[in-house]
């Protein structure tokens, strides 16, 4: 609990200190992905600190590429 605590401590520092500049020059997009990235990192951050079991970004890689692949080596395999 004290983990996550200070992982949100520490992301509330930096939004404190990176996003009133952004908000003085104006620059709304800039504001809107700093946030949405320190957002994401805390949440990672915090589900890092905490054990359990994550799962890794590879299953989603696989989950993309492996119909793709074998859409491929299937089409190879009958032009032969």
């Amino acid at each position: 609990m004290v983990s996550v605590i200070s992982v949100l401590a520490i992301g509330l520092a930096i939004a404190a200190y990176e996003l009133p500049d952004l908000f003085r020059k104006r620059q709304k997009k800039e504001v809107i992905f700093v946030s949405i990235l320190l957002a994401i990192g805390i949440v990672l951050s915090s589900m890092a600190t905490k054990p359990m079991n994550l799962p890794s970004p590879l299953n989603v890689l696989k989950l993309i590429y492996k119909p793709i692949s074998e859409l491929v080596f299937n089409e190879n395999e009958t032009r032969r």
